[in-house]
């Protein structure tokens, strides 16, 4: 089974005809937001900027930490936390994290990825007031980051990993930069990490999947749909990444959009 697979001949209008969501299909979308891209090289569409570490080689243990002491238990902010994560057996999990300010909390359950982080209760703000990131202890590389910034809110992390016995099936992307200066150019990329299937002994291998560009003031948001899907295998990961040719700090930032299907594939639907 290759690392990326295209037409498969599952459409959009398949799974709606099939009835599939809710019965072994769940609806994914996965924000990403980078507010400053390197120039030059790929970055992550993610807010710790540079590239994410992709699914890590083993399971390791993690912790949550903010960046602010009122994300606490008793703060104005950020209370508990829920991380949704892959075991080493590429299994989906969640667990719940009281936080504790600017000291690390570490978690119970060992990861090898993580898929989203959300805020679960609050303070008297309303809202985190640091950014929350789950990384590897102690003070170790971030896996993924609750951006709390001028602009934007939430889990905002352009990167999704599939749990065993899954496929992801991505049937539109929306991205955009937000100033871009004449002559200037971004590249979007779908980059694709997933196992080798040979007894190579580097077991990650990456595709990137090239859709377009913006150039000059052409700034708004640029589209792809697929009637037939990108499809993301088990123990595999999306990662959505730009490439900024020029441009001031303030005018790289990027953001997109993916949208998709998760599917239980022991459930025999869709033909997946």
């Amino acid at each position: 089974m290759s690392v990326l697979d295209v037409g498969s001949g599952i459409s959009l209008a398949r799974v709606a005809a099939g009835g599939a969501i809710g019965d072994g299909a769940t609806p994914v979308h996965i924000h990403g937001y980078n507010p400053a891209v390197a120039l030059g090289s790929h970055e992550t569409i993610w807010p710790t900027g540079g590239l994410q570490p992709n699914i890590l080689s083993a399971a390791t243990s993690v912790e949550v930490v903010s960046s602010s002491a009122d994300d606490a238990s008793a703060g104005i902010g950020a209370r508990t936390v829920r991380v949704h994560f892959l075991d080493a057996n590429y299994a989906e999990g969640t667990e719940d994290v009281t936080m504790n300010g600017i000291t690390a909390v570490a978690m119970t359950n060992q990861v090898i990825a993580v898929n989203k982080i959300e805020v679960l209760t609050v303070g008297s703000s309303g809202v985190a007031k640091g950014l929350i990131d789950v990384r590897t202890v102690s003070g170790g590389t971030v896996m993924r980051r609750f951006y709390n910034g001028t602009i934007g809110y939430g889990d905002q992390n352009g990167f999704y990993s599939v749990p065993a016995n899954h496929k992801l099936l991505i049937f539109n992307e929306l991205w955009e930069m937000e100033t871009l200066e004449a002559n200037q150019l971004v590249h979007y990329y779908l980059k694709i990490t997933g196992p080798r299937q040979s007894t190579n002994s580097n077991p990650w291998v990456s595709t990137f999947y090239s859709h377009g560009l913006n150039q000059g003031n052409n700034w708004g948001p640029v589209s792809f749909k697929h009637d037939v899907p990108i499809v993301i295998n088990e123990k595999q990961a999306v990662e959505a990444t730009a490439i900024v040719s020029a441009g001031t700090v303030g005018d790289r930032a990027v953001r997109c959009l993916l949208e998709g299907v998760l599917v239980d594939t022991t459930k025999n639907i869709l033909g997946v």
